[in-house]
């Protein structure tokens, strides 16, 4: 399936951590959750909006992977291409040839 479905390129998820500083503060990081994993990442839709007082890009993704894998809807992230695809949405494969889907949006 991986090749019928061109999965060329490799994705790194990563999921929000906290850790406590000296102050007891909490600190926010990230932690990798999956890497290399095989995906094909598709733009599906893209707009020109402006968000936090910034105004530039916001695309609509698709990326589909070659194994059922779990991720958190709104927290879990995908560096891609210098940014960031936050992860919106998952799909399970409902048949034998068909494979897992990840909806993500870009954040400007």
């Amino acid at each position: 399936l991986a090749i019928h479905f061109d999965l060329r390129d490799l994705i790194t998820i990563e999921t929000p951590v906290f850790s406590i500083d000296a102050a007891g503060a909490r600190i926010p990081g990230w932690q990798t959750k999956y890497t290399s994993l095989p995906a094909k990442v598709q733009l599906i839709t893209e707009a020109e909006v402006d968000e936090r007082g910034l105004r530039g890009g916001k695309g609509t993704y698709t990326v589909i992977v070659d194994r059922e894998i779990s991720v958190l809807p709104s927290k879990d992230r995908i560096p891609w291409q210098g940014g960031f695809l936050q992860v919106t949405g998952y799909r399970q494969a409902q048949m034998i040839d068909q494979l897992p889907i990840v909806e993500a949006e870009s954040v400007p």
